[in-house]
């Protein structure tokens, strides 16, 4: 469970938003449920899912207290 914003996990995420960082790590984020299913319905495999407790999502996740995200 990622309880602290200083989470680097976390922070990962949030710098994703630029696209400095998505250019230089060559990842992005993608919110919501309908684009985490779109994305595995194309073949995509998560690097990483961040989701509230009791997400049901199709894929394992690290919880985040929801505050957080």
């Amino acid at each position: 469970m990622i309880s602290s914003a200083t989470n680097p996990r976390l922070k990962r995420a949030r710098r994703l938003q630029g696209r400095r960082a998505r250019s230089l790590l060559g990842l992005f984020t993608a919110e919501g449920e309908d684009l985490l299913a779109a994305a595995l319905q194309a073949g995509i495999e998560p690097v990483e899912v961040l989701a509230v407790p009791g997400a049901g999502l199709p894929v394992e996740a690290l919880e985040v207290e929801p505050q957080l995200l």
